[in-house]
């Protein structure tokens, strides 16, 4: 691995959860810099902790300033601002986003006081809204945003696009992660040759609340 490789930056959204972090000590391993993003600063210091316990356990050398935290709720776009600020102020290049981030909330709809439903402002705003922020700086080193779904998803209701009107929990979650590879499909054909927008679905990608 070439020194330019060892420093690359990675953002990992939803890096508390099991995908998340499995990235996070994987990319950790091979020399990355990983940004934890997360809501739970307590959470985002537990899964530093784990990482640091595996690079020790594999006997890697690193450096602390190799294994960030950023406090990010995704549901809030102010908090999404400046999240995406302070990124932008502490990591001059950033060669990649994950993001790993999905809600299932049991009973709904919930509305935030921004006006958005809660599954669909997590899940599809706020990743959308952050990875447009950082958008111009990704480019900068041909960066690669991965998207991680779920393989269930239902046909976009575009009358009721953040099942509001009709809101059953499941099909509510799974045309969020439908919104997701659209928006994937997207960022691919609107920034070709800049960035590199990819799309990853496993079986399980979300949190219940």
């Amino acid at each position: 691995m070439t020194n330019k490789q060892k420093k690359q930056t990675i953002l990992i959204a939803g890096a508390t959860g099991n995908i998340g972090g499995g990235a996070a000590v994987a990319l950790a391993k091979r020399g990355a810099r990983v940004v934890l993003l997360g809501r739970s600063p307590d959470k985002l210091k537990a899964r530093r902790n784990l990482i640091r316990i595996a690079l020790s356990e594999a006997q890697i050398d690193y450096q602390d300033t190799d294994i960030a935290m950023l406090v990010i709720d995704f549901s809030d776009m102010e908090s999404v601002k400046h999240a995406a600020v302070e990124a932008m102020n502490r990591f001059p290049m950033i060669n990649g986003l994950i993001l790993s981030v999905g809600v299932l909330i049991q009973k709904g709809p919930n509305i935030l006081s921004n006006g958005h439903e809660v599954m669909f402002a997590t899940n599809v705003i706020g990743p959308f809204f952050f990875t447009q922020l950082l958008l111009k700086r990704m480019q900068q080193s041909d960066g690669l945003v991965l998207h991680v779904i779920n393989k269930s998803y239902k046909e976009i209701d575009w009358e009721d696009l953040e099942s509001i009107r009709n809101h059953e929990t499941g099909t509510a979650f799974e045309r969020t992660k439908t919104c997701n590879l659209v928006i994937a499909a997207e960022l691919a054909r609107r920034y070709a040759g800049k960035i590199s927008s990819v799309v990853i679905r496993v079986q399980f990608s979300f949190i219940f609340i």
